[in-house]
This record gives structure tokens, C-alpha cells and sequence, in this order.
């Protein structure tokens, strides 16, 4: 009897215990991470949802959880909650709770990069419960996003025109010429660039910086088509160091100027030979014959020359008289 008593004893012992430890691994297992998507095929560029709920059995005092996707395929933009960050290709969800929950819902908002297949899974998680603080064992599922081109759509990418101000572009503007350069002013500290699309369902976007360095500055003007495909054009905008001269003379004047001066000099100079020529030809006598002012010369030279008597022949005719003043005399 008393044996029969301690094995009954014994009996609802056992299924107490495979009760208690059946109802701890059932809260533990219930913990999960579903994954939804607004759409399993979405168009390249185009953003859309991704919800990430949490639950379990357990209150869960905390959630610490890392989710893994391809970021040359997509790329994380934003969420709903502060307790979610991103980049990279890893997203990491951790928050702690003052009240315990039970469910918890994160929204992540994601863009198409890239015509591709993209899954978005869990890479590491810890949730603990609120009672115990022990680690609940966690199942989660995981999705695949398609990034893909409309083919129906216009899949037209460039602009109809491009249009800068102040400045000018190196070269007219062509639809199928993607990179230009332009000038600015010294005091132009910005330019407003006007794109339009060929495709009125096009979205232009534009990445500039708003203030013009000194130097090259480099804008890129991005065209997606409705089908998602993408066109880029490049405008390197040159603004001087240093300020243009005002008062600067155009070289073709200098030139003009130059050119002037020298015909001025050699006038003058062809007329000096005339001249030196004209009186080398009116100073030679090839006939014989003097100038009138050389004739003149002579003449009167010739006058004082015969005017003039020499002192011996004074003397002489002095003596003459002399001798005849004594003849006299006697």
C-alpha cells in the first residue's frame, strides 16, 4: 500500500515538473520576428515600407536586434521610431522598455538603388523578459525585394535644356552632350541652373553646393524616367581667384598703336633722305657753274681782296711822295 502511495507520490511530481518546464519553453519559443513589405517588386528608385513586428509570450523588458540587407541593391532612408539606425547594408533595433510589452512595430522606409534581388533578414537578436531578465529564445522569418525596371514606362533620361545664370555654357546645349563647363564673375558667389526634362514625368535632382568656391565647382544633375532609368549631366562652373582688370587695353589696340608709331617713324625717316638727297643734288655742279650765293661770296671777296693794300706797298708809295715832296723842294 505504501508502495503504491509513493508511486502515485511520484508519478504527479513528474507531471508537475513536464507541465512547469512545457510552459517555460512555450513563452520561450513564442518569441518572433515577422517581416512584412509593402511590395515584393518595387521599381527602381522608388521608395516603400517594410514593417518589422516583435512579440512574445513574455513581457519583454528589452529588445536588442540586428537586421542584415544589400546595400547595393537598396538603401535604408528612415524609420518611425528613434530606436532604429541604419546604414550600410545593417539595420539595428535596441530599445528598452518601462512598461514591458508584449508586441512591438518598427516601420523602415527603403529606396531601390538598383535593378536586383535584396533580402532583408536577422543577422543577431536579444530579447530578454521582464520577470526573470533571462534571454528569450527568438524565432524570425525573412523577405526578398525585386528592384526592377518598367519597361512599359518611358525610359526617356535626358534634358530638352540647360540654362545657367549668371555665366554661360562653354558650348550650345545637346541633349546627348552629358558634361559642360561654364564661367562665372569674380563677385558671383552663386548660379541658378535651370534643367528641364524631355519627359514631363521625369524627376530632375540636382546636387550643388549653394555658395560658389573660388576655383572649379562641380554640379550633377540627375534625370530618372518614369521606368526608373537614369541620365546624369556635369556642369564644372569656374569662378577666378582674383578680380578681372577694368582699365586693361585689348591687345589688338597695342598692337593698333605699336603699328602706328612705327609707320609715324618711318614717314619721318623717308622724308629726312628725301631731303638730305634733295641737298646733296642742289650742292653739285656738274656744269661748272657757282651758286648765286657762292658767286656772290666770291665777288665781294674779291672786292676787299683789291681794297686792301699791303703794308710794303704803303711804305713803298709813301717813299715816292717823299722823294717827290724834295724834288719839289729843290
Amino acid at each position: 500500500m505504501k508502495k503504491k502511495i509513493i508511486i502515485a507520490v511520484c508519478v504527479m511530481c513528474a507531471v508537475v515538473i513536464g507541465v512547469i518546464a512545457s510552459g517555460v519553453t512555450s513563452r520561450a519559443s513564442s518569441a518572433n520576428i515577422q517581416i512584412t513589405s509593402q511590395a515584393d517588386t518595387v521599381k527602381k528608385d522608388q521608395e516603400f515600407a517594410v514593417q518589422v513586428t516583435i512579440s512574445s509570450d513574455a513581457a519583454m523588458q528589452n529588445i536588442d536586434t540586428m537586421f542584415q540587407y544589400d546595400a547595393s541593391v537598396l538603401e535604408y532612408i528612415s524609420s518611425d521610431s528613434s530606436a532604429v539606425a541604419g546604414a550600410s547594408g545593417m539595420i539595428h533595433i535596441m530599445e528598452e522598455f518601462l512598461d514591458p510589452v508584449s508586441t512591438m512595430t518598427y516601420t523602415l522606409t527603403f529606396k531601390a538603388l538598383e535593378p536586383g534581388t535584396s533580402s532583408l533578414s536577422v543577422s543577431d537578436t536579444y530579447i530578454s523578459q521582464a520577470e526573470t531578465f533571462a534571454v528569450i529564445p527568438v524565432s524570425s522569418d525573412s523577405i526578398s525585394v525585386e528592384v526592377v525596371t518598367n519597361q512599359q514606362e518611358s525610359r526617356e533620361t535626358r534634358l530638352s535644356d540647360l540654362l545657367i545664370a549668371p555665366g554661360t555654357l562653354n558650348e550650345q546645349f545637346s541633349p546627348d552632350v552629358y558634361e559642360y563647363t561654364a564661367q562665372v564673375g569674380y563677385a558671383d558667389e552663386s548660379a541658378a541652373i535651370s534643367a528641364i526634362p524631355m519627359d514631363e514625368n521625369a524627376v530632375v535632382s540636382m546636387e550643388k553646393s549653394d555658395t560658389l568656391s573660388f576655383g572649379e565647382n562641380t554640379v550633377v544633375i540627375t534625370v530618372t524616367a518614369p521606368s526608373g532609368d537614369v541620365g546624369t549631366y556635369t556642369v564644372t562652373i569656374f569662378r577666378p581667384y582674383t578680380p578681372e582688370t577694368e582699365s586693361s587695353v585689348p591687345e589688338s589696340e597695342t598692337m593698333d598703336e605699336s603699328g602706328a608709331v612705327s609707320e609715324t617713324e618711318e614717314r619721318l625717316e623717308s622724308e629726312t633722305v628725301n631731303e638730305s638727297q634733295s641737298v646733296s643734288e642742289s650742292g653739285s655742279w656738274n656744269d661748272g657753274s657757282l651758286p648765286e650765293e657762292s658767286s656772290a661770296a666770291s665777288q665781294s671777296g674779291a672786292l676787299e681782296e683789291s681794297s686792301a693794300v699791303p703794308e710794303t706797298g704803303m711804305e713803298e708809295s709813301g717813299g715816292e711822295t717823299a722823294a717827290a715832296e724834295d724834288s719839289a723842294a729843290w
